[in-house]
């Protein structure tokens, strides 16, 4: 039986995600996703604006900010223009029959970098400004089984504030507890007055 689509659900285009599956990421994106770092992802993906265009590029972008560890580690130390051109070079001079010009370089890692900014922006700016951020990005890549996604991504949010809290559990079937974050908001008629959060 067919479940019917999530209302708001923005499906995936089809050469990015396996067939006969509930939208699981084809291997590549997946390989990108499993390193859950974003200096790698984005240097991949600038490789891939270069060499086969923006929609495998923009997919790549948004796995360096949709998974949690990923995420985390894109706030901690963000990768800098100047960085990532230097990788993406590196990686193109090594690739046979290319040679890419330092402008057509700059240009695709510029665009991975935007990419990955507005994601980030959509998914965790202020709610206030969520829906605009979001509208035009259409479908973001994540891929769950390899990098836990920290917000909700191709589905709709809820239209108030969110906020991680770590809580330990105990299973039943574990000798030991477990430590896992949730994510949870506080339900308001003030759900759309201006917020204090800070830009990704």
């Amino acid at each position: 039986m067919q479940l019917a689509p999530t209302p708001g659900f923005i499906e995936p285009p089809s050469a990015l995600v396996e067939s006969n599956t509930e939208s699981r990421l084809v291997q590549l994106l997946r390989d990108a996703a499993s390193t859950k770092n974003p200096t790698e992802i984005l240097t991949r993906s600038a490789v891939a604006h270069y060499l086969l265009g923006p929609e495998l590029g923009n997919a790549l972008a948004d796995l360096s900010v949709t998974g949690r560890v990923a995420y985390a580690e894109f706030q901690r130390a963000t990768v800098s223009h100047a960085t990532l051109l230097a990788l993406t070079s590196e990686r193109l001079a090594n690739t046979e029959h290319v040679q890419a010009s330092p402008e057509d370089v700059a240009v695709a890692v510029s665009a991975a970098l935007d990419r990955a900014f507005s994601v980030a922006w959509a998914l965790r700016g202020p709610v206030a400004k969520q829906e605009t951020a979001r509208a035009p990005l259409g479908w973001i890549a994540v891929s769950g089984e390899d990098d836990a996604p920290h917000r909700p991504v191709n589905v709709p949010s809820p239209p108030f504030e969110q906020y991680d809290l770590r809580v330990t559990v105990a299973p039943r079937t574990m000798p030991a507890t477990l430590a896992v974050t949730t994510r949870f908001f506080i339900a308001s008629a003030d759900a759309f007055a201006p917020s204090a959060t800070t830009p990704p």
